[in-house]
């Protein structure tokens, strides 16, 4: 369960929305790291900081107001993504694969019944165990705001409303925000989080609908899912954490271990007793990282030398060479790159 709240994880964009929010709301931001535009907070960081502005904030249509500010440029290549697709029916078939990017949180299904499309999500394991139960609420709240205005920002100036929405949380004490929002039925203390559309919905065209560039965006997407870890365990866990810190060129094991959230002492003896140390582990993150680098024409070997953040181009050579047997550039020649 700390696994899952510490590799579970929203992009960099959330956390500048979160920010942008407290700036709005005249708030004191609980966010004193800068992030990467290729960095990622954990869920667990995401709820505390949820719970602090909360605080502040002290409305129960939080969600709301919050998912409402989102942007296009803050969910990033997903949003550019679902712009790109034919029709509401395409975009409902990529966003259970790709909201991940922006937003890892917990499987989404799109199901279909004879009339409707439901979206689907249940809560996850921690919040039956009682923990993070309000932010993990409001983050259900906001995430279905994220949705409805999505889509109804792809078929602008045309809009939808959903059939019906039931959220898992209890009923608010004043639910007229909500119902004004969403403008359809409402069912809380639902056994799982669903969003209702009539299947003729999902026929209406996406106003700026470009098959040439979704392919584009696709692929990119794709490499982009390959970095974002599917499991919960330590592994995943040190990898990701592993390439922020070769992304930030600060590749030492204290950087890491703070990224994850633990004393470096307890990483380390993680570390022993999964029969590894940090030198080995970021020496196998850097040797991924470089081949699938590799595969990239537009990129030199001096620019690969830096994304890994080695000072100089004959380090990464000589570390390449001791890997594969070859240096770089004959590797990208033997494989036709």
């Amino acid at each position: 369960m700390k696994n899952f709240l510490n590799i579970k994880s929203v992009n960099s964009g959330m956390v500048e929305l979160l920010e942008s929010f407290c700036v709005r709301y005249n708030l004191d931001s609980p966010i004193h790291h800068k992030y990467m535009i290729d960095e990622r907070m954990s869920l667990k960081l995401w709820l505390k900081n949820i719970r602090n502005i909360n605080e502040q904030f002290n409305r129960e249509e939080f969600g709301i107001y919050l998912g409402n500010m989102i942007t296009e440029q803050q969910i990033g290549i997903a949003a550019y993504m679902a712009n790109s697709c034919n029709n509401l029916g395409d975009f409902l078939d990529h966003a259970p694969h790709y909201v991940k990017i922006w937003f890892n949180y917990i499987p989404l299904d799109v199901l279909s019944t004879d009339t409707q499309k439901i979206i689907h999500w249940d809560n996850p394991e921690y919040y039956k165990k009682g923990l993070f139960n309000p932010e993990t609420d409001i983050t259900n709240v906001f995430f279905t705001t994220v949705i409805f205005k999505r889509i109804n920002q792809l078929i602008y100036p045309d809009n939808i409303v959903f059939s019906k929405i039931e959220f898992t949380q209890s009923k608010p004490h004043n639910t007229e925000i909500f119902e004004k929002f969403f403008r359809c039925p409402l069912i809380f203390n639902a056994s799982a989080n669903r969003i209702y559309l009539n299947h003729e919905v999902c026929e209406i065209s996406v106003k700026k609908k470009d098959p040439i560039l979704l392919n584009i965006l696709q692929n990119q997407a794709n490499r982009i899912l390959n970095t974002i870890p599917d499991t919960e365990s330590f592994n995943d866990l040190l990898s990701q954490n592993i390439i922020y810190a070769i992304h930030n060129n600060r590749t030492n094991i204290e950087y890491v271990a703070e990224k994850i959230g633990i004393p470096t002492r307890l990483l380390q003896y993680q570390l022993k007793k999964n029969g590894m140390n940090y030198s080995l582990k970021l020496t196998q993150v850097r040797k991924q990282l470089a081949l699938k680098y590799l595969e990239d024409p537009a990129l030199t070997i001096y620019d690969i030398s830096l994304l890994l953040a080695y000072k100089e181009q004959a380090s990464f050579n000589r570390a390449f060479k001791n890997w594969m047997g070859i240096s770089p550039t004959k590797w990208r020649l033997n494989n036709h790159l």
